[in-house]
Formats: C-alpha cells, structure tokens, sequence
C-alpha cells in the first residue's frame, strides 16, 4: 500500500496534449492582448498604461504553463507550493485596479492551464463588457479627468485664487485636491475634467505665462488621446 502510495506521488498522473497545449498558449496570448488594450483605453490609473500592460502577455502565458505543468502530478504541485513559499514576489503595485488586471490575468491562465477553454472564454467575454461598461460610466463618453500639479519655489508670487481662475478658464471643472505651503514652496493638486487635448494646452500655456517659473505636472485618470 505504502509502495503504491510513493508511486502516485512521484510518477506523473496525467500527460500533456501537445496540441491542446499550443491552442491555450495561443488563446492565452491573444486574451491577454485584448485585455492590454482594453486596460490602457479604460483605466483610471496614474502609472504608465502602456508599460505596465506589456507584462500581460508574459503573465498570462506563464501561468499556463505552470498550471499544465504541475496539473499532471501531485508532486509537481506540492513543490510549487514550497518555491512560492520560498520566493518572494515584491512587485511596486500601487493601485487596486492593478491588482484587479493582473488577477485576471492569472484567471485567465488557470482556466486555460486548467484546460477549461470555453468557460475562460465566457468569462473573460463578460469581464471585458463589464471594464467597457465602467469607463463609460465613469467618464460618460465624454471628459477626461486627471491631476494638474503645480510647485512654485518661494511661493511668494503666487496665489491660489490666481491658479484656481487660469484652470477654470481652460477646464470643464476644477476642484482642489490638496495646497502646501512652507518657506520653500508652494504646492497645489487639482482635480480637473478636461473636454479635448487643446484644453489642456491652453491651461498648461496660460499657468506658463503667468508663473513663469512655476513647476507644472499633469497625470490622467482617462486617456485625452489614443494610447498604442
């Protein structure tokens, strides 16, 4: 019994389709990509879209393979379970919706790993209407929101009426987020709504002119113009 037991553990259980294999990499690789695409037009993230998208395809791919891999042996999957406990994963996330793309991701190389095509299929289908669905929400098909800050060095030349009048000169709506004042500088965040990309050239070319030495940095939340 003891004998028999040490066989199961050690020898492999099941065997790979080759061809089944290449059909869910495949999959895998063109799933990922449309989830690349749909991140960069529907997140709301400060970080850099483009760069941080290019991981979905490795991602999803990996964790395909890993997942038809030990599938095939119990012993395969309890030392995957000791190197994930050994290795430690430190990546620099900062947002939840990260998390929430990268987890669909390895969702999506589970299911495929997993050898469960059609369900991933289903559900990566509703998942995407569901990311089309909160953009158009969010931003009713129409503006673009993002952060405009401003750092002035001294600070005694600026006042924060004068920034708040040149940004609702040139944005659909303005809200202070947060001002800092010391000896040193001045620093001012704004919530702003942007309708078109001339709006966003004309504030940044107005707070130039009238803060000539004025640091200025904007993050979007939506994209003003397609990213690639």
């Amino acid at each position: 019994m003891d004998k028999r037991f040490q066989e199961f553990i050690l020898n492999d259980s099941a065997s790979v389709s080759l061809t089944r294999f290449t059909l869910n990499l495949v999959v895998a690789a063109i799933l990922s990509l449309i989830l690349a695409w749909l991140y960069r037009r529907n997140a709301k993230t400060f970080s850099n879209r483009s760069s941080f998208s290019s991981n979905f395809l490795l991602l999803t791919m990996t964790t395909t393979l890993i997942i038809t891999v030990v599938k095939t042996s119990l012993a395969l999957s309890l030392g995957l379970v000791g190197a994930l406990s050994i290795v430690r994963f430190r990546a620099a996330i900062k947002e939840p919706e990260e998390l929430n793309f990268l987890f669909i991701c390895i969702a999506m190389g589970l299911g495929l790993g997993a050898n469960q095509l059609l369900i991933t299929l289903v559900a990566f289908a509703l998942l995407c209407l569901a990311i089309y669905l909160r953009g158009q929400w969010t931003t009713n098909g129409t503006s673009n929101t993002g952060n405009i800050f401003i750092r002035q060095e001294g600070g005694k030349d600026i006042q924060l009426a004068d920034l708040v009048k040149v940004l609702e000169g040139a944005c659909a709506q303005v809200s202070l987020a947060r001002f800092d004042e010391s000896t040193n500088a001045i620093e001012a965040s704004f919530n702003v709504t942007i309708d078109k990309f001339e709006d966003l050239e004309r504030a940044r070319s107005q707070l130039t002119e009238r803060f000539p030495s004025a640091e200025i940095t904007y993050m979007e939340s939506t994209p003003i113009f397609d990213e690639n």
